[in-house]
């Protein structure tokens, strides 16, 4: 009767601690990457993941406890958008404000190679 209840207690244990042990790296793994994606409010182009600033540590700590509590990526991103603003975002969302930051850069490309392709073609023809 005691080996099968100790069998049994230990299969519930093993079981258990394998789930955790699953859920808890995928939380981990997903507090790091929204870190990544976020600016420390309080250092010059760093994100939360390599500052090591205590308000750092404190919105790390936070992002955490938000996945813990089931918020997904994204609502913590508007979460952290809406107290600190769009610029604590590396990659801001794509609205009339922002949208120079998307259109600009390619715009500047395009012109570039135009102007290039445009020299090279007159060069070539005289």
């Amino acid at each position: 009767m005691f080996k099968k209840w100790f069998l049994g207690c230990a299969f519930f244990c093993a079981v258990l601690s394998e789930a955790w042990a699953q859920s808890g790296p995928s939380i981990t793994q997903e507090a790091i990457q929204i870190s990544k994606e976020l600016r420390c409010p309080d250092s010059i182009n760093q994100n939360l993941y390599e500052s090591e600033l205590p308000q750092a540590s404190r919105m790390k700590a936070e992002i955490f406890q938000l996945l813990k509590e089931g918020k997904t990526k994204e609502e913590i991103l508007k979460i952290f958008a809406n107290k600190y603003g769009q610029q604590i975002r590396y990659a801001p969302e794509m609205n009339g404000s922002t949208i120079a930051l998307w259109v600009l850069p390619a715009g500047f490309l395009v012109l570039f190679i135009g102007c290039g392709a445009y020299l090279f073609w007159r060069r070539r023809k005289s």
